[in-house]
C-alpha cells in the first residue's frame, strides 16, 4: 500500500512538473522610459476612446501596405524587418479588419512642452482575410494587445 501511494505521489508530482512547461508566459507590466525632456504626470487621465479607436484603425489600415513602419515607435525592434516579413509572407490581398476594441487603459502620461504624451494599452479583436489559391477564402480571428503612444498637442 505504501509503495502504491509513493508511486501515485510521484506520478502526480511528475504530471504537474510537465504541465508547467505549457503555461503561458505573461510579461509583468513595468513603467516605460519617459520621452526625452518629458516629465511623468502624477495623475493619469484617460485618453478618449474615439482617439484610441482612430489610432487603432490607422495602424490596422497600414498593415500589408508597406506603410506600417511609419506607425511604429523609433525604438520598435527591427521595425523594417517586420514590414518586410508581412510583405513577403502574406498574400497581397490579405486584409486585417478590426472587429472590436475590447478595452483600453492609459498606462502612463508625460508632459513635454505643451503636449501630453500617453501610453495606452488597447485590446483589439481582428480578422485576417485573404484568398488562398488552393483552399479558397481564408479567415482567421485573433485578439491582441497593442501599446499606443498618443500625443495631445492641445493641453497647455
Amino acid at each position: 500500500m505504501t509503495r502504491a501511494l509513493t508511486i501515485l505521489a510521484a506520478l502526480l508530482l511528475a504530471s504537474s512538473a510537465y504541465a508547467q512547461e505549457f503555461r503561458a508566459m505573461n510579461r509583468i507590466a513595468s513603467p516605460g522610459k519617459a520621452p526625452e525632456g518629458a516629465v511623468a504626470l502624477d495623475e493619469v487621465q484617460a485618453v478618449p476612446r474615439a482617439v484610441v479607436e482612430k489610432g487603432v484603425q490607422e495602424l490596422m489600415a497600414s498593415w500589408n501596405t508597406g506603410q506600417l513602419e511609419k506607425h511604429l515607435a523609433e525604438n520598435f525592434y527591427d521595425k523594417s524587418r517586420l514590414d518586410d516579413a508581412i510583405s513577403t509572407n502574406m498574400p497581397r490581398d490579405a486584409k486585417l479588419t478590426v472587429l472590436g476594441i475590447q478595452g483600453q487603459q492609459t498606462l502612463q502620461q508625460f508632459k513635454k512642452d505643451n503636449a501630453t504624451i500617453s501610453r495606452v494599452s488597447v485590446t483589439v479583436r481582428t480578422r485576417l482575410e485573404y484568398n488562398d489559391p488552393a483552399r479558397g477564402r481564408r479567415s482567421f480571428e485573433g485578439t491582441n494587445e497593442y501599446i499606443l503612444r498618443v500625443t495631445d498637442e492641445g493641453n497647455g
